[in-house]
């Protein structure tokens, strides 16, 4: 005869009970309900997937960036004058920023 229980399956949740018999209504309904879930639940994950790798393709900097219209002499001068620079600095990056 051998042993029951090393050849016991105990299939997935669903409405089928161990032996096969069907549970009942109520449970195919939940069934129903559950698997409904997961596809909702599936294709919420795909599209938050989607949007995230979309959202790789632009940098956090270029949301922020207010010298985008500025000219490149502009940003050039800027980007000498950040910090505490002297007056002397200051003058000497004005007029490099001028003469581009």
């Amino acid at each position: 005869m051998g042993d029951f229980s090393a050849n016991f399956h105990r299939p997935e949740s669903g409405i089928h009970t161990v032996e096969g018999n069907v549970a009942g209504a109520r449970a195919a309904s939940l069934t129903r309900k559950r698997e409904a879930e997961q596809r909702n639940f599936e294709a919420r994950k795909r599209q938050i997937q989607l949007d995230a790798t979309k959202g790789r393709r632009s940098r956090i900097d270029d949301k922020f960036d207010n010298n985008s219209s500025l000219s490149s002499s502009e940003r050039l001068f800027r980007d000498k004058t950040v910090g505490l620079v002297s007056a002397e600095e200051f003058k000497k990056a004005a007029q490099e920023a001028a003469t581009l």
